[in-house]
């Protein structure tokens, strides 16, 4: 019973981070080219799964930054955004799966150092 809940524990918490990393992955750099681009800046690794317009930001004037530029998440109060959920979802599971297969390759590699 212990090894299950020891599992579960493990499973909810590796969930937990993969949530968390791809909640923190709108704040991966992306590079905009053009005044264009700035109206649909996607974000989120390993699929854009936020599109932020940010279009109202002084970039390309003669006053700002030139391009190209990198971009982040800036405030949505200002800046409307689009989340779309079922890429958010597998961008989740993606991670997840490479949590998991993470924390396999260290067992095995854990196991064959102790024996």
């Amino acid at each position: 019973m212990k090894k299950y809940l020891q599992g579960f524990l493990i499973g909810a918490a590796l969930l937990i981070l993969s949530f968390v990393l791809t909640n923190l992955s709108v704040f991966l750099p992306v590079t905009i080219y053009n005044q264009e681009e700035l109206s649909q800046v996607s974000l989120g690794f390993p699929f854009c799964f936020l599109i932020q317009n940010q279009i109202g930001v002084p970039i390309g004037f003669p006053d700002g930054p030139s391009f190209p530029v990198f971009r982040t998440l800036i405030s949505p109060w200002e800046n409307p955004l689009q989340i779309i959920w079922w890429r958010f979802v597998l961008d989740v599971l993606v991670i997840l799966v490479v949590l998991f297969i993470i924390r396999f390759i260290i067992q095995v590699l854990w196991r064959r150092k102790s024996t």
